[in-house]
């Protein structure tokens, strides 16, 4: 979808007031500010492991969630840089990084799973395995419904049959 198209669907959203629902990247963050009444998905959490910018986005802007999708060293192909995977990884089969642990657990609101299964060579079972035993187990047990699906629940209006 072209970047022209991206910025009417939020135009149309807020004049219909409705609550609608996009994901963007890290160079269209000021659409939050200009577009309040629109729900976005930080993807990835911009692939970005600094929490003071992610804390400040998410204080900033109440429309603003992130998604923890992709972000462990699964998603990398092989003879990817070290220092790179270090960089983007945040968790893996049993341990979520600290200071994300505590982001989470201090917004529990603001932040979803997501699988992002985007080759097929990335084994399906293994990025939920990770994504149960790397991040879930280490939330305390008040965010972990939260952000296992109770926000993207939320915010995508889903209920159960």
């Amino acid at each position: 979808m072209s970047r022209q198209i991206k910025i009417e669907r939020f135009a149309c959203s807020r004049r219909l007031n409705t609550d609608q629902v996009v994901s963007i990247q890290p160079a269209r963050t000021d659409l939050a500010g200009r577009f309040p009444a629109v729900s976005i998905i930080l993807s990835h959490c911009l692939e970005s492991t600094d929490t003071v910018l992610i804390r400040g986005l998410l204080n900033q802007f109440p429309n603003l969630f992130c998604d923890l999708s992709a972000r462990s060293s699964l998603f990398f192909f092989a003879g990817a840089p070290p220092a790179k995977v270090a960089r983007y990884t945040l968790y893996d089969d049993a341990s979520f990084r600290p200071d994300w642990i505590e982001l989470v657990d201090s917004m529990p609101t603001r932040f979803m799973l997501g699988s992002d299964i985007f080759r097929q060579d990335i084994d399906f079972d293994k990025v939920i395995a990770q994504l149960r035993h790397g991040v879930l187990a280490n939330l305390q047990p008040a965010s972990i419904e939260l952000v296992a699906n109770g926000n993207a629940k939320r915010i995508f209006k889903l209920t159960q049959p």
